[in-house]
């Protein structure tokens, strides 16, 4: 009898002292999370915000205006474009994948597990036409996608090149130069889609821009008023941005679609803007 009460008494000492352990363990597995993905949050914040600030000025300098006459904080380079975002997104993703199956004397297909074969190949067909879409701009005007593309051209292109890296030094894992190469290649390729990226955008904006009539307390240029009797009254343009006191308008050729004014209107001089929408 006193046997089986020592051996009750054990047990819930027992469980007693795994209850009390196991708030620790989460608390510890939560504190590990935040370790690795505080890191990962600083660097992807850090990205975007020199990545965001390249696409502005790639972007405004593409509709023909000056980036240094326009005024931006951390928070308009860093969330200006959802497409970047979703870019940096899909880069780190395929980044920490490759990294993930990619350990020293794993033999790689193409950059993915050799029993991965079909889907090794299905990707860097997938990724040929993702580089062939963003070249010709295919897809460019839909919100997300252009972003979504652009990370897949980066990712997979870095795998690529990580792989052909790992085989060249013959001892399967990348190797100091090898690490330095595929720096390098990140650091030429990531601003040089941005920049496309940029363009890409600016040219499908000009068509979504909020098209206006401006009526002012002051005479307009030349080419903005509406007539010779007007001359406070504008055409039909194109509102881009109010930044710096200043309202930017756009008004395209009427002979050709790919010419086009930048106009900068002070803000206090305009008295009403008259938005047009079609039913």
């Amino acid at each position: 009898m006193g046997e089986k009460r020592e051996g009750n008494n054990k047990k819930t000492v027992e469980e007693t002292t795994e209850r009390l352990i196991q708030p620790y363990e989460a608390r510890d597995s939560l504190f590990r999370i935040i370790q690795i993905l505080l890191p990962g949050i600083g660097i992807f914040a850090a990205l975007c915000y020199f990545l965001g600030r390249l696409r502005l000025e790639a972007y405004y300098s593409v509709l023909g205006m000056s980036p240094n006459a326009l005024d931006f904080t951390p928070e308009d380079y860093m969330f200006s474009s959802f497409n970047l975002v979703v870019m940096c997104l899909m880069s780190f993703f395929l980044f920490y994948v490759y990294w993930q199956w990619a350990t020293p004397g794993r033999k790689l297909f193409l950059g993915f597990p050799k029993n991965q074969k079909i889907m090794a190949i299905f990707v860097i067909l997938l990724w040929i036409v993702a580089v062939f879409m963003f070249i010709f701009n295919i897809g460019g005007y839909m919100q997300g996608f252009a972003g979504l593309n652009a990370g897949a051209v980066i990712g997979i292109g870095a795998i690529l090149f990580a792989w052909l890296l790992r085989i060249s030094s013959g001892r399967g894992k990348e190797s100091i130069i090898g690490i330095f190469l595929l720096t390098l290649l990140l650091f030429a390729l990531i601003p040089l889609v941005t920049t496309r990226l940029a363009e890409m955008e600016a040219k499908a904006d000009m068509v979504r821009f909020p098209q206006a009539v401006l009526i002012c307390d002051d005479k307009l240029p030349n080419g903005l008023q509406s007539s010779s009797s007007n001359l406070t009254k504008s055409t039909e343009v194109k509102l881009i941005t109010t930044n710096s006191g200043m309202t930017y308008v756009l008004k395209q050729d009427d002979e050709s679609v790919d010419k086009w004014q930048i106009y900068a209107i002070p803000e206090d001089i305009i008295k009403t803007i008259i938005y047009l929408h079609e039913k």
